[in-house]
């Protein structure tokens, strides 16, 4: 993991050094030409100042036939002024040379005497017909002394000079812009090396955070992996021991059958055969103890078929909950006879579930709703169905006498009974089986009533995928294999 940050640091300071190297580079050429526009600027208004100052010696200079040789140029009045007006320019501002140009390239004024009367060159003339056209030109010189092995940079502008009668001479300011650019150029080194000291400075951060995290990921991993197998370990303790105490439950239930039998054959035996020798309070313990017996029985045959869930079940089969429900309402008909009941049911759906299961189920829910009914009353069931997000909801509901909510989940443990036996019969175990069935088929159930209202028992089961045309036969495979179902 920790290489995979390492990646990721190196990937990131790299994606800084392309993004900034660039950056710098380009941010260092505008910081440049900022610089020599400023420059560019203050020449232009040296230049204008300077030729207010020296309008009359320009015109002199400028009128003189530019064929004139340099010999007569030096001995002219004008000259000699206009080389004094130079100096002082010289003294007080930053520009290292002046020229005054003719409108045809010839070198009217210099300092350097040499190239009095000369011709400027080809790309240099083109560079001042530019200022004569656009009214100001400017270009950047590199020179290398020869004697001292220096560089020095050079900017010079061109601007051109108007009369009355029109444009008539060039006047070109060179300055020595060479302390400009070489602050430019410690510029540029430090800001480079400052990005590059901000890259590895980030490098290393990245490294340290991501070594950190490293660290505490894997230290958070290695409890999450500790933690897993003990809960792993605890899951298959408790499957265990689960799987052991159903086998526990329904040996245990099984075994006791076969004595139980025999103290209720015995009994019966006893109260046929010496019925008179007992006496009345002889029979009347006697019968005691079948009925305890009886209770035993139905006890342990609960406790069988709670264990049976998930000991002896069968395979999942598509199913039609209505020929379950149908049924379990014609096993029901006596009591629903006896206690003048009416049993509502809608469509209910298609699931894929344990047939005998399903079954056991609605025969526990209807048959409690027809238990525990009102005596003034006859029983009202309703067995209706919705479908909600891919899952199928099926409630239960009836008008007997309810319980008390905060009871909604007792109801469901095994043994429990909010009433006792001479109100109503029972063991406590059908809706703790019910409850089992339900989880077993991956849903859950649900209780909600108060008393003297009835009771509504709300169970979710998931949807089946849906169901092609040509599987349509595994129903009526269900109907074959359970032809109660049928």
């Amino acid at each position: 993991m920790f290489k995979l940050f390492n990646y990721f640091a190196t990937i990131s300071f790299v994606a800084f050094v392309l993004i900034v190297g660039p950056y710098s580079y380009f941010f260092a050429r505008y910081i440049t030409g900022q610089m020599y526009e400023a420059q560019l600027s203050k020449n232009l208004i040296i230049s204008n100042s300077f030729v207010s100052d020296t309008a009359s010696d320009l015109k002199a200079l400028s009128r003189s036939d530019e064929s004139i040789s340099r010999v007569h140029l030096l001995k002219s009045n004008e000259f000699e002024e206009f080389r004094n007006d130079v100096a002082s320019l010289l003294k007080h501002t930053e520009t290292s040379n002046v020229r005054l140009l003719g409108l045809s390239g010839t070198i009217l004024f210099s300092l350097n005497e040499a190239e009095l009367g000369q011709k400027l060159e080809p790309a240099e003339f083109q560079l001042a017909k530019t200022a004569l056209t656009e009214g100001l030109a400017s270009q950047h010189k590199n020179i290398v002394s020869a004697s001292a092995k220096q560089k020095s940079y050079i900017l010079s502008s061109y601007m051109p000079l108007k009369g009355s009668e029109g444009q008539y001479a060039l006047l070109q300011l060179d300055s020595d812009i060479t302390p400009i650019h070489n602050r430019i150029d410690s510029f540029r080194f430090w800001f480079i090396l400052l990005t590059a000291l901000c890259a590895l400075c980030l490098y290393g951060m990245l490294c340290y955070v991501m070594q950190h995290f490293s660290s505490i990921i894997s230290r958070q991993y290695q409890e999450l992996s500790t933690v897993k197998e003990k809960l792993e370990q605890q899951t298959q303790e408790l499957k265990r021991s689960n799987e052991e105490l159903e086998l526990f439950a329904y040996t245990a239930s099984h075994d006791l059958q076969e004595p139980l039998r025999k103290v209720q054959a015995f009994g019966e035996r006893l109260a046929k055969k010496h019925g008179d020798v007992l006496g009345k309070e002889g029979l009347l313990y006697l019968e005691r103890m079948q009925d305890a017996s009886s209770r035993m029985r139905v006890l342990i045959q609960d406790l069988l078929t709670y264990s049976r869930v998930s000991t002896k079940a069968d395979p999942f089969l598509r199913l039609d909950l209505n020929l379950i429900v149908r049924d379990v309402v014609s096993d029901l008909e006596v009591r629903i006879s006896q206690t003048n009941a009416k049993v509502e049911l809608s469509n209910l759906p298609t699931i894929e579930a344990d047939p005998l299961q399903m079954r056991q189920l609605f025969q526990n829910l209807i048959g409690n709703a027809l238990k525990f009914h009102k005596p003034d009353q006859a029983p009202i069931v309703t067995v209706s169905c919705e479908t909600i997000n891919e899952k199928v909801v099926i409630t239960v509901k009836d008008n007997g006498v309810g319980f008390d909510n905060q009871y909604a989940e007792k109801v469901f443990q095994i043994f429990q009974r909010l009433h006792g036996r001479g109100e109503f019969e029972g063991t406590g175990m059908g809706l703790a089986i019910v409850r089992k069935i339900v989880e077993r088929h991956g849903g859950n159930i649900s209780a909600e009533s108060q008393e003297n209202e009835g009771a509504s028992f709300i169970i979710t089961l998931p949807l089946p995928a849906a169901l092609p045309e040509e599987h349509k036969k595994d129903i009526r495979k269900t109907q074959t294999l359970h032809p109660q179902l049928a």
